[in-house]
């Protein structure tokens, strides 16, 4: 009997992979055409059987939470249909996306390879769009159960991964945890991936709530915080300095208290690329910690944004989820911090 060919969904979002230039402006717009992707990347058929699925043609600037829904469920109703899932999507939000993917779909025990290019795929000269999409299949039929970025060289935790450059084919790192594969003569997995496991995911939420994402510098009036929560936003990510410092000077702990009163959750952050929010150190980032605000350890900024929304339609009280906040659900966070 034959041995049956891999099946790979390659699931469309958009981005600068698909792209072509405007005739009149130059402008790179969305132009998605899957048939122009297989013709130029022939090789993905002799790596598995690929079928495509439609989420969005978008600029992933324009990417939402309930677009992340869409592809929440557009994974999830063929997750038994398929060994991997391949994701195009554009880079300037795909750390977002990915990391809401990771909550969203915990237990789908699957390869979810998210992947795009830095040049359109039909520029025939310099794009890094066929290495991507070839690398990215060929880790998506690996021994994989989680939501990953391929991009340049490295495989990528999609929870813990940022872009940080405009310019490079490596466009993205993990700065708090080492890849978890790389490419050479063939895919190099690291021992500290989650593996392949049984389907087991949970109902998805209908839509996410809205949380706001607030960048801490030298003169922010704390009173702001009440104006992000009265336009309507269920949670706050704060982004402190250093350990997750924020200033005693100015009342920052009496706004976060009044929001942990009425049950809207405050996680923070550090602005700092590598490290974590370790609020014990110093006074005023204890002080912020005692007023209610809940540490996020060492998770990216986008991890912590979509990580709270995605706790939010799960838990009603705010005990529960500074619970869930600080504990790892899906190797977003480094437990030893």
């Amino acid at each position: 009997m034959p041995k049956k060919s891999p099946k790979i969904c390659l699931v469309v979002c958009g981005g600068t992979i698909t792209m072509t230039h405007d005739p009149v402006s130059g402008a790179l717009v969305p132009a998605y055409n899957l048939a122009d992707i297989l013709s130029r990347v022939p090789e993905l058929k002799s790596i598995a059987e690929i079928e495509s699925a439609f989420v969005c043609d978008i600029d992933s600037s324009n990417m939402t939470p309930d677009l992340w829904v869409k592809l929440a469920r557009t994974i999830s109703e063929r997750i038994n249909d398929f060994d991997g899932f391949v994701v195009t999507h554009g880079t300037d939000t795909m750390a977002y996306s990915a990391s809401a993917i990771s909550f969203l779909l915990r237990g789908a025990g699957k390869p979810i390879i998210f992947t795009g290019a830095q040049t359109p795929i039909h520029e025939n000269t310099g794009s890094d769009a066929k290495n991507n999409l070839i690398f990215a299949s060929r880790f998506a039929l690996e021994d994989l159960g989680e939501v990953c970025v391929f991009f340049g060289s490295d495989l990528l935790r999609g929870n813990r991964t940022r872009k940080f450059s405009q310019f490079d084919f490596d466009a993205f790192k993990s700065f708090n945890l080492p890849p978890i594969g790389k490419i050479g003569i063939r895919p190099k997995l690291s021992e500290h991936r989650i593996k392949r496991s049984k389907v087991s995911l949970s109902t998805l939420p209908a839509t996410l709530p809205p949380v706001f994402l607030l960048k801490y510098f030298p003169g922010l009036n704390p009173s702001i915080i009440e104006s992000i929560v009265n336009a309507g936003y269920k949670g706050l990510v704060l982004e402190g300095v250093g350990a997750g410092n924020l200033p005693s000077v100015v009342d920052f702990g009496s706004a976060i208290r009044k929001l942990a009163e009425r049950n809207i959750p405050v996680v923070v952050t550090t602005q700092c690329i590598v490290g974590a929010a370790e609020m014990f150190i110093y006074e005023v980032g204890k002080a912020a910690e005692q007023n209610g605000a809940i540490s996020g350890y060492d998770m990216t900024p986008e991890t912590a944004l979509t990580k709270l929304s995605y706790l939010i339609t799960q838990y009603s009280k705010i005990d529960d989820i500074r619970r869930e906040i600080q504990s790892d659900l899906a190797g977003e966070i480094s437990l030893s911090s």
